[in-house]
């Protein structure tokens, strides 16, 4: 029987490969820091490849080789992402070519608890506790709860459902909206994208996780973020390009009391943008995801799918080519 040869970045293959060689039709083929496609004798690779793992570990060098040896496979037959958002001409690319591909949910349960941990640092104001301490002054610092607080989730896929399942036990008010109209439950409301502007002017924290698209680009307009109510707090993990982000500066000196963004339009953030040091923007630099069992999580998750395909068993978060349609 051939072996199915999967591409694996060699900085993972250490910690994977005694589970990996469980895998008697499998062959692994490395990708080194420099991009190079090799054996497990470091010989360079000539032969075909069916499987392929894009992870983040895959070096910054390694990256541009890397999609190219994938984009001239022409045996290739799946691959596993590390990415949620598909939103990259890439995976578009992969599914026109009928390439089995599986987006990962590895990093939402890392998200969810940033969303939280970044939502009461605003309500709770850990900064100004902090400073308190450090002038031993002894003084009181009020806050708002998380209870009763309006909040919108936009998305509910692997990352919203994780951020709604734990706001729910803060017994915040919860809308999602999502493009499908069924109930989640008693506790949760939905709504479309043509109920947002409707919702605006009533909600306390706006949460973005949902995909960037032609329906979702610049999401938060002018319009949309000016009717949001005062004191309103944005968190962003999805993209950055789902707010119009001179818009959102306007508003920030208006009506939007604070904006949590781990995602632009333009990354890295340049050293110049006004995000960085205005007074109600807290900024990180795309790492929401990057909880400490995101790697444990994307390594079971890339093995699981690919046993999986070898034994012909439904996959894990599979990618139905319509959603990038």
């Amino acid at each position: 029987m051939t072996k199915f040869n999967v591409l694996i970045p060699a900085i993972s293959w250490p910690r994977i490969a005694p589970r990996f060689r469980e895998f008697s039709d499998a062959t692994p083929v490395l990708l080194d820091r420099e991009g190079t496609l090799i054996d497990l004798h470091d010989n360079k690779w000539e032969g075909p490849l069916h499987g392929a793992w894009h992870n983040f570990e895959i070096s910054r060098p390694a990256l541009k080789p890397f999609l190219q040896s994938i984009k001239i496979a022409e045996s290739l037959q799946f691959m596993q992402t590390a990415a949620s958002g598909l939103d990259a001409p890439f995976f578009a690319d992969i599914l026109r070519r009928g390439i089995i591909l599986c987006n990962s949910d590895a990093q939402s349960l890392s998200i969810a608890e940033y969303v939280v941990a970044s939502l009461l640092n605003v309500l709770h104001n850990f900064p100004a506790r902090k400073s308190s301490q450090l002038a031993k002054t002894w003084q009181r610092h009020p806050f708002r709860e998380v209870a009763g607080l309006n909040i919108v989730v936009v998305g509910y896929g692997n990352i919203g459902s994780r951020i709604v399942h734990r706001l729910r036990g803060f017994e915040a008010d919860i809308t999602v909206v999502r493009r499908e109209t069924e109930p989640l439950n008693d506790t949760v409301r939905m709504a479309t994208l043509a109920e947002l502007p409707d919702l605006l002017p009533r909600t306390d924290v706006i949460i973005l996780a949902c995909a960037l698209n032609d329906q979702t680009r610049h999401l938060l307009d002018a319009t949309k973020l000016q009717s949001c109510k005062d004191e309103t707090i944005i968190i962003n993990v999805a993209r950055g390009a789902l707010i119009d982000e001179s818009a959102l500066l306007t508003a920030l000196d208006r009506n939007v009391g604070h904006a949590v963004l781990d995602v632009f339009e333009t990354e890295p953030l340049p050293q110049e943008h006004p995000f960085w040091s205005h007074p109600n923007v807290s900024v990180t630099a795309h790492s929401s995801n990057a909880g400490s069992g995101r790697e444990r999580r994307g390594d079971d998750l890339f093995l699981e799918n690919l046993q999986a395909y070898l034994q012909n068993k439904p996959l894990r978060n599979l990618v139905d080519v319509q959603t990038l349609a």
